[in-house]
């Protein structure tokens, strides 16, 4: 038997202020065929594991297309049509198909559609027969829609936030396809929502209200007619009318006992409903706290987090240092910035010189003006490096970076946003993190799995951005109303 495999992966944000093109995705990665397996080689991605259960049972797998356009704005339509338009070259050129194995996010739009996943299948449907199998893995933030459930098409998410299970997930989706391959199981999915949506900073599945409902979904497996538990606490930053936490059963055609199982879920989940908002603390009393204290302090720049789709560019934490006067303290303090004018600049000049640059809002130019700042160019490099935790063995991309100094104030400003959960992102451009009393990190809690161990206390500001993390204060224009935690309900 013959297996297709196909990865588009892309996380959107309508609140991010520019839209996702063709360049984003190849910036990351962009493979085609054979050349998959090159790129992926000493990965953990959801691939290897389909690839190596496939191996295990001997089947043939055929590499289509795999890419990743990180994290931003709804995708233009002319790079979503080139996208499909590749995808579909290559199922044509391919041999005749009985399986496919399949890797999206769950939350990928369109400028022109909130639902960028059911347009992929539909296309795959449209060329390889509604009556192929296929296996798809999820990110545990998707997006689901009752557009999504497809016949013959069942789904596998993460299990885990921060996201360490990429392979394993890989690995159980591929298993439940070969035995669906083999007529062991008959794969049906039931969907059961609700109208409340979780701030990232909330929905650690490791610790937290959070964690005994992922815990508990693998004791509702051991019944035999459930094979796989979902849970879906939704990308956040999507103004769309049906936004909200999710729960995916797949069955083993047993649609009503999946249903039982769905809904008793999100019964649970709606009950701890009021732990789910986050307390976060403000930015000044964090940095007071960080310099206060021994050892390294990890500070989450929840709102400007380019791993939900954030510019990544915005100045406040620097402005907010300076006028602080920190610049002139004895303990050092790292932070990032994504402008590549300002790194442009900054190579220019050459390391260790000394220059006046503006830095800050390069994308975001209707948030606020740049900081007009003199800096030292401390390093140049190329901004790339692998990840060790989350997407493990990827090769990150950011582009031009060029360390700044401004006292004791050490800033990378690097190209391209990109994800801020291994702290390659400043080992990279020779920084030491046990050098500093404050280190800030763009995210809301992904970046744990790579900081923990560098720290002696990780703190979440309450930052502005795009990314914003209380959720009663985003300003949503579409989302059905009553949600929670936006309405008393």
């Amino acid at each position: 038997m013959k297996i297709g495999l196909a990865q588009i992966i892309q996380e959107s944000n309508t609140f991010s202020p520019f839209k996702t093109e063709l360049k984003d995705f190849y910036n990351q990665y962009f493979y085609l065929g054979k050349d998959i397996y090159d790129g992926f080689k000493n990965t953990k991605l959801e691939l290897n594991g389909m690839i190596d259960v496939l191996n295990a049972n001997n089947l043939e797998h055929i590499p289509l297309l795999a890419t990743h356009g990180s994290c931003s704005g709804p995708l233009t339509r002319e790079c979503f049509s080139s996208i499909l338009n590749d995808l579909q070259k290559v199922l044509l050129d391919a041999p005749m198909l009985d399986g496919l194995l399949l890797a999206l996010h769950g939350s990928l739009s369109i400028e022109d559609e909130p639902d960028g996943e059911s347009e992929i299948l539909e296309l795959i449907q449209t060329i390889i027969s509604k009556n192929i199998p296929i296996g798809v893995s999820l990110d545990l933030h998707g997006h689901i829609t009752e557009r999504m459930l497809k016949n013959n098409v069942f789904y596998i998410g993460y299990k885990t936030y921060p996201h360490i299970d990429l392979y394993a997930t890989g690995e159980k989706t591929a298993k439940i396809l070969v035995s669906t391959l083999n007529k062991e199981i008959k794969p049906k999915m039931v969907l059961s929502k609700l109208p409340l949506i979780i701030s990232p900073v909330c929905g650690r599945t490791d610790e937290g209200p959070m964690k005994s409902i992922y815990d508990d979904l693998q004791n509702f497996t051991k019944n035999d007619n459930i094979l796989d538990v979902s849970c879906f606490m939704v990308q956040p930053w999507l103004d769309y009318n049906d936004l909200g936490f999710a729960t995916l059963v797949c069955s083993n055609n047993d649609m009503d006992k999946a249903k039982i199982v769905s809904d008793s879920i999100c019964e649970k989940v709606w009950k701890i409903r009021n732990t789910l908002v986050p307390d976060l603390t403000p930015l000044v009393e964090a940095i007071e706290i960080g310099l206060s204290s021994n050892g390294t302090t990890v500070i989450g720049d929840c709102g400007d987090a380019p791993s939900g789709g954030s510019a990544g560019d915005n100045p406040t934490i620097l402005k907010t240092l300076l006028d602080l006067g920190l610049d002139k303290a004895d303990k050092n303090i790292y932070l990032t910035l994504v402008d590549p004018r300002a790194a442009k600049a900054a190579c220019n000049s050459g390391v260790g010189s000394e220059l006046k640059l503006e830095l800050g809002y390069y994308f975001s130019k209707y948030e606020g003006k740049p900081l007009k700042i003199k800096a030292r160019v401390k390093a140049i490099t190329d901004g790339s490096f692998k990840i060790k935790h989350g997407l493990e063995g990827v090769e990150m991309q950011f582009g031009l970076t060029t360390l700044l100094t401004i006292g004791s104030i050490s800033i990378a400003v690097r190209s391209y946003g990109g994800l801020e959960w291994d702290v390659g992102q400043y080992t990279s451009v020779g920084l030491d993190l046990k050098d500093a009393s404050i280190v800030f990190v763009k995210s809301p809690s992904h970046f744990r799995a790579g900081y923990s161990s560098h720290s002696e206390q990780i703190i979440i500001a309450d930052t502005p951005g795009s990314t914003c993390c209380d959720i009663k204060k985003i300003k949503y224009k579409n989302i059905k109303r009553q949600v929670h935690p936006l309405d008393e309900i």
